[in-house]
């Protein structure tokens, strides 16, 4: 609340989001804040493109704070998106893309889905998928963590999209 005005925002929500482990064991997790003020709508939007991220260095002291802003200018269009158990059924039968060195495991595996944009920077146009959580079942390790992996189903209904890319494997 103290740097939403230095910010700009007038509803500041809090992501805290991660907790992964680094190679020493500790626990890391990512704080960002976005707009939380307007419709669902806009919330996605802020969420999704014009986050607030803060990171410390070693000493827990904050290091750097980046404040993301997109171009958006250039919109395709509006197109109608399938629902989260539409997709649901489209990553079972492998409609996906991923990072993930597995296939997907299986329905009893997912553990969250949630509606997000791709801002990475290999993305040619922003759109929105569904990116779903599953539970990796090959790397299940002997402390009693688990890890997790991101499988991605467009959320814009098949008959709006072309030529839509496969994931190589590659960083390129």
């Amino acid at each position: 609340e103290a740097l939403a005005r230095m910010l700009g925002m007038e509803e500041p929500r809090l992501n805290l989001y991660g907790g992964d482990y680094d190679i020493y064991g500790r626990q890391l997790y990512r704080l960002e804040f976005f707009e939380g003020a307007g419709s669902d709508l806009d919330q996605i939007l802020h969420y999704n493109f014009t986050p607030v991220a803060f990171y410390c260095d070693d000493a827990g002291g904050l290091f750097l704070v980046r404040i993301w802003q997109p171009d958006l200018s250039q919109k395709m269009g509006d197109y109608p998106i399938i629902t989260a158990d539409q997709a649901r059924e489209l990553l079972l039968e492998g409609h996906y893309i991923t990072t993930v060195p597995y296939e997907m495991p299986g329905r009893e595996y997912i553990r969250k889905v949630e509606l997000v944009y791709r801002t990475g920077t290999q993305e040619e146009y922003y759109m929105p998928y569904y990116r779903f959580y599953a539970e990796l079942p090959q790397e299940k390790r002997e402390n009693g963590l688990n890890t997790y992996g991101a499988y991605y189903v467009p959320a814009v209904s098949g008959e709006y999209l072309t030529g839509m890319p496969t994931w190589d494997g590659s960083f390129n």
